[in-house]
C-alpha cells in the first residue's frame, strides 16, 4: 500500500475493552483508533497552534475492515488530509500493525467540519489552519 511521504503515524495502545468475546478488536472501536490517532496529532503540532482555537465536528466516517486487531497485535494509525475544501477536510487512514505498513487492518476516512459552537454553524477553515492541513495533504487516496 503507498503512503504519502508526508503522512503522520502514531502508535495506539488496544486495550482488553476494545475486544469483543470473540478476542478481536469491535468494530465500532475502531473509529475510537482513528479520533486517538488525530488527538495524538493535535498534541504533535500544539507547540505551533493553540488547538482551544479551533473546533471541528465529525460530519462522515467511513471504515473497510480488512483484518481482525486482537490483543497481540502493536497498532499503529498513519494517515493524511486527503481534501480540503472551503469549511471541512478529509483525512485518510491505514490502521496497520506497527511494523508492518502493507499488512492493513483497516482503511478509513473521515470528513471533519470546522464549527463555531457558540453560533453553533460552520464556519469556514482558518488560514493558519490551513497552513497546517496543507503540510499533510496529498492527492493519494486509500
Amino acid at each position: 500500500m503507498e503512503i504519502p511521504a508526508n503522512a503522520f503515524t502514531t502508535t495506539i495502545q488496544v486495550r482488553v475493552n476494545d475486544t469483543d468475546m470473540f478476542g478481536h478488536m469491535n468494530n465500532a472501536r475502531y473509529v475510537s483508533l482513528l479520533e486517538a490517532a488525530r488527538m495524538d496529532w493535535s498534541r504533535a503540532l500544539q507547540e505551533r497552534y493553540d488547538r482551544t482555537r479551533l473546533r471541528a465536528i465529525m460530519a462522515h466516517v467511513e471504515v473497510n475492515y480488512l483484518r481482525a486487531i486482537t490483543l497481540e497485535h502493536e497498532v499503529a494509525c498513519t494517515f493524511w488530509v486527503s481534501k480540503i475544501g472551503t469549511k471541512s477536510y478529509t483525512m485518510s487512514y491505514v490502521i496497520h500493525p506497527h511494523d508492518q505498513l502493507e499488512m492493513a487492518f483497516a482503511t478509513a476516512k473521515t470528513v471533519l467540519v470546522t464549527f463555531d459552537f457558540n453560533d453553533h454553524q460552520s464556519i469556514p477553515i482558518p488560514e493558519w489552519y490551513l497552513i497546517i492541513l496543507r503540510e499533510f495533504y496529498s492527492e493519494m487516496d486509500i
